[in-house]
């Protein structure tokens, strides 16, 4: 059982691929830094790389972080998207959920999608952070 719960308030419908909310009982907190669509901590986003496969390689970049610790993506208990385009989101929409389901499978912890004008690569069109709880022996 995991130890991490979703939490939908009475009568409220499911996020569509979030949790309204996360709740966890044990374990270690994590707190992931902002992940750009880079690989192995380096700083640049490669030139070109289109919003799904960024989405992706940022997701693939919390789960590296949350494994380090010991943990899973199933973890994860909330998360952060900082998009500079919420239209490329959803442009993106299709192509997001199957790097999702490959990566998260059918877990959605709570998230927070926000647009701002810039990130600290100008090549990046997004970056996520996010929050573990790490279950302990």
């Amino acid at each position: 059982m995991s130890h991490l719960k979703a939490v939908l308030p009475e009568g409220w419908a499911r996020g569509p691929g979030f949790s309204w909310g996360m709740s966890a009982q044990g374990g270690k907190v994590l707190s992931v830094a902002g992940q750009l669509a880079t690989e192995k901590g380096g700083v640049e986003v490669p030139k070109g790389m289109p919003f799904a496969k960024q989405f992706a390689q940022c997701l693939r970049n919390v789960v590296d972080v949350v494994a380090a610790d010991g943990g899973k993506p199933t973890d994860i208990a909330m998360m952060r998207a900082y998009v500079r385009d919420i239209q490329a989101f959803k442009d993106s929409a299709a192509e997001i959920r199957t790097a999702w389901m490959e990566i998260l499978g059918k877990h959605f912890p709570a998230m927070t999608m926000v647009e701002v004008t810039m990130l600290f690569d100008p090549d990046a069109m997004i970056e996520i952070d996010a929050l573990a709880v790490i279950q302990t022996a």
